[in-house]
């Protein structure tokens, strides 16, 4: 199998909506699930990438947690797909909080029952990756801005704001972004 592509990917929440539906310890409504990383790469935007994880945010912690409990790394949904689901770590991210819940795209619409699935917006789907920036976030980096039309203009406002919420090194982050600025869009470095 090949781990972490979009059928792989679609396949593993299906089988987390479907014993979410099921559980009697579930929240008894429709749980919106935030993805982030690779998996919203893939999903939301066609990244041709696989990932082995699923790092999401959902806002009902008992849920969260139900659902790591049956997706996490070491149970048999984990090792039946390949796959594992962890908790986004969203202080280590420069995005907005909470504005980036409004810029979160709607994907598998009509997918599943329990789960409403949601995945970052490129602009903060971008941003998100600037904290660690290892090869595979230079590629999802790359792709998305080659792919989805993002707008610098757009981009360096969302990150002026963003920079506000990052728990990490902020010298580091804005060289990170200047590279990414002149790599991908011819643009200088900036001071922030």
């Amino acid at each position: 199998m090949s781990y972490g592509n979009r059928r792989a990917l679609v396949g593993f929440l299906g089988q987390l909506d479907l014993r979410l539906g099921k559980s009697k310890g579930g929240p008894g409504h429709r749980t919106t699930i935030y993805l982030f990383g690779g998996a919203a790469a893939v999903v939301a935007y066609g990244a041709p990438r696989a990932t082995m994880d699923l790092d999401v945010l959902i806002e009902e912690a008992r849920v969260q947690d139900l659902l790591i409990e049956w997706g996490g790394p070491d149970s048999d949904l984990a090792r039946r797909y390949g796959l594992h689901l962890q908790a986004a770590n969203v202080t280590l991210m420069p995005i907005e909080d909470p504005d980036w819940r409004g810029r979160a795209v709607e994907v598998l619409k009509g997918e599943f029952s329990a789960l409403k699935t949601m995945a970052l917006g490129k602009e903060d789907l971008v941003l998100s990756k600037l904290g660690r920036y290892s090869d595979k976030d230079r590629a999802d980096i790359q792709y998305l801005l080659e792919e989805s039309g993002v707008d610098p203009s757009r981009l360096i406002r969302l990150f002026k704001s963003a920079r506000r919420f990052y728990a990490g090194d902020l010298r580091s982050l804005d060289l990170t972004f200047n590279v990414v600025l002149r790599e991908h869009f011819n643009r200088g470095p900036l001071a922030f």
